[in-house]
């Protein structure tokens, strides 16, 4: 148990060992080493610039797809809008028709009530 207890806690400090080396930051002149187009600022190491690659063609795909389907929600959202606004149009035209035939209704009675008296 004790062997794998010293295994446990050499490994983080191998892991941070092999983090400041991988990710370390160039400038100026270095920046070629594991950089993409000589940017300074960049890191590197042997494999990080497949995986620098990897990582911005992941986040250019997920930000597209992100982007679609706000899109298209936005579209939906829009469209569900221009729907109930119609259906408000559509309510208020009810509403006055109704009005009109409740007040010619009305009058008709009055009518009737005057000729009858």
């Amino acid at each position: 148990m004790k062997r794998n207890n010293a295994k446990s806690q050499a490994q983080p400090i191998w892991a941070e060992q092999n983090r400041e080396a991988i990710c370390t930051p160039n400038t100026g002149s270095e920046a070629g080493l594991g950089g993409i187009g000589g940017e300074s600022g960049s890191f590197s190491s042997g494999d990080s610039r497949a995986g620098g690659t990897q990582t911005a063609l992941f986040v250019q795909v997920t930000t597209a797809i992100v982007g679609k389907i706000l899109s298209r929600l936005v579209d939906r959202a829009e469209q569900r809008l221009s729907e109930a606004e119609e259906c408000l149009v559509w309510y208020e035209r009810q509403r006055t028709q109704a009005r009109e035939e409740l007040d010619d209704l009305r009058s008709l009675i009055e009518e009737l009530r005057k000729t009858e008296e």
